[in-house]
């Protein structure tokens, strides 16, 4: 490990984004990743060059059984991180050594899970570089954040693994902000903690990445913000089909990725059920009140103040004649399907729904 000198001046200030789920870690990741070079020369370092984020800090500062990852990431194609991780930090550590300015800008969404040693290990390794460390979070409603991550795994995976998120303990894994929060109060203390409600109509030009750079005084103008990833969302009758696809296409031993073509299916937005969204809800109010006494900042309870209940039903209510009609334009022109595997499961599954064989009255 490098470590600076006594007689090297440490940097002023050094923010850390601890990058909270689904609350828009990965556009400001981007973005800073990408204005490296022009924010470095005006005394803003981004360190590291061949990571877009610092999650490989996580592996290697802290010794947490959920950060000892598989062979690979689990997305196809991409090279282990952890592997890497060794050579990561010696080359963001050679950044920061060689770097005379006053601010430095760390982002990893792997250190939202920390418990409190390797949150003091993550402190005390900062410390040797900067003068001041500011934690950084955007915080988000429960439900929102639900609609959001559901229509990711929706998109992503199967109908089943949605289900998962119903349970008490993957609600306070992924929701409880007290439990994340707190480790970091406890080390770096209440008075260098900046949350953030994560609100579009809240946050400062709309985005994480215009919001952040305002909140740590960094000049926009430095950072070149990529176009805007989309987030589709599917319909409630699209997440069913990609369901039955996965469940035809598991049995051959193949899992299907994503599915595109199947954001064109008509029909209403997936939502959890309001009997869902109300027992979370009730379930995350004390952290709800624990953020508005710590930090005075009030989540609204979005998606039950606005009326969005969710889906009620049998869903064959949901699969609509317009739905049967695109289902079998669909069969009829042909798609453009990632394998064979995929376009005969899509078969299957649009071909039983016409005929009435899925969901027959």
């Amino acid at each position: 490990m490098v470590l600076r000198g006594e007689m090297q001046k440490k940097i002023e200030t050094a923010y850390l984004h601890i990058g909270l789920s689904k609350t828009g870690t990965t556009s400001l990741q981007r973005a800073l990743a990408h204005s490296r070079g022009k924010l470095r020369e005006n005394g803003i370092l981004y360190p590291g060059r061949n990571s877009r984020n610092h999650n490989f800090l996580a592996y290697e500062l802290t010794n947490l059984p959920n950060f000892q990852p598989k062979e690979t990431d689990g997305s196809v194609g991409k090279k282990p991180i952890i592997g890497k991780a060794p050579e990561l930090r010696r080359e963001m550590e050679r950044d920061i050594e060689a770097f005379s300015g006053d601010v430095m800008i760390v982002s990893a969404e792997l250190f939202d899970r920390l418990d409190r040693e390797n949150c003091r290990k993550v402190v005390e390794y900062f410390s040797q570089y900067c003068n001041k460390m500011t934690v950084c979070a955007y915080v988000r409603d429960p439900f929102d954040f639900t609609v959001s991550l559901r229509i990711q795994l929706s998109v992503n995976t199967s109908f089943r693994a949605l289900e998962r998120l119903e349970r008490p303990e993957r609600i306070d894994k992924w929701l409880l902000n007290k439990e994340r929060l707190s480790v970091w109060i406890g080390e770096a203390g209440l008075e260098n903690m900046l949350p953030v409600p994560y609100d579009r109509q809240r946050l400062i030009g709309g985005s994480t990445v215009t919001d952040f750079l305002a909140r740590t005084g960094i000049d926009g103008a430095l950072v070149e913000i990529p176009p805007e990833e989309s987030n589709p969302s599917p319909t409630m009758t699209g997440v069913f089909v990609k369901s039955e696809m996965n469940k035809r296409a598991g049995s051959k031993g193949l899992r299907l990725g994503r599915a595109d073509y199947l954001l064109s299916l008509p029909g209403p937005r997936f939502l959890p059920s309001k009997r869902f969204a109300e027992a979370m809800q009730k379930r995350c109010r004390e952290d709800l009140a624990w953020l508005s006494a710590t930090f005075a900042i009030d989540l609204a309870p979005i998606g039950l103040a606005n009326g969005s209940g969710g889906h009620r039903g049998p869903w064959q209510d949901y699969f609509t004649d317009e739905v049967k009609t695109v289902l079998k334009d669909m069969l009829d022109r042909g798609r453009s399907f990632g394998s064979a595997i995929e376009e005969q499961a899509f078969r299957e599954v649009a071909e039983g729904i016409l005929s009435g064989r899925i969901f027959a009255s």
